[in-house]
């Protein structure tokens, strides 16, 4: 345990181990019951959480970051989402809740299919004290409003027309990675058919 993860703080006759948030999460201690259970073993302190499997090490910034993860606890418990859907169950702006989707995938915590995100394999881990959710109203009236699946979308834009993934991108108002990657998955289905050229172009069978 570095310097930089804790510090000890006298007070009066006593020391107070102090600790930071980052380790808070890696230990797993719930807020809502921080006990812990200290063990001296081979002249090491040992800490551990009271009843909690934690992980056991540091985890990454953005797992600790109070908005970022509020939006994995609610991935966690009602995902898969869209980015819409996050924002409603957390309360944060859409175009804030995409971003930060976006740069929690791009370490490692939340993966994306279509146009919805999930939490990535291993993420949960660094969730384990945080009690379980229930949707908001916001979230409920935001799913009722939810378009069909992305790649059911994307299959009855198809026509005999070839047109690529920009095209149909702009069509369905998403972004051109996204359909590029649903369009293989529609293809291998034989839902679509691909047209060779530079760029491919894609049309109903």
């Amino acid at each position: 345990m570095s310097r930089r993860e804790a510090r000890l703080q006298r007070d009066g006759n006593s020391l107070h181990l102090r600790i930071t948030r980052e380790l808070v999460v890696a230990l797993g201690i719930n807020r809502e019951d921080p006990r812990v259970t200290l063990e001296l073993r081979d002249g090491a302190l040992v800490v551990r959480a009271a009843g909690v499997d934690a992980p056991g090490e540091v985890p990454p910034k953005e797992a600790v970051t109070p908005s970022y993860r509020a939006m994995l606890v609610a991935l966690r418990d009602h995902g898969p989402l869209r980015a819409v859907e996050v924002a409603a169950q957390t309360g944060f702006e859409r175009p804030s809740v995409s971003a930060a989707l976006s740069l929690l995938g791009r370490v490692g915590l939340t993966s994306r299919a279509g146009d919805r995100w999930q939490l990535a394999p291993g993420a949960e881990r660094w969730l384990v004290a945080e009690p379980r959710t229930a949707p908001t109203p916001a979230l409920v009236a935001a799913r009722a409003d939810s378009p069909r699946p992305f790649r059911d979308r994307l299959a009855a834009a198809l026509d005999a027309t070839p047109r690529t993934a920009v095209e149909l991108a702009q069509a369905l108002g998403v972004d051109r990675t996204q359909v590029h990657h649903a369009m293989k998955a529609l293809e291998a289905a034989g839902v679509a058919v691909a047209v060779p050229g530079r760029p491919v172009r894609w049309r109903r069978p």
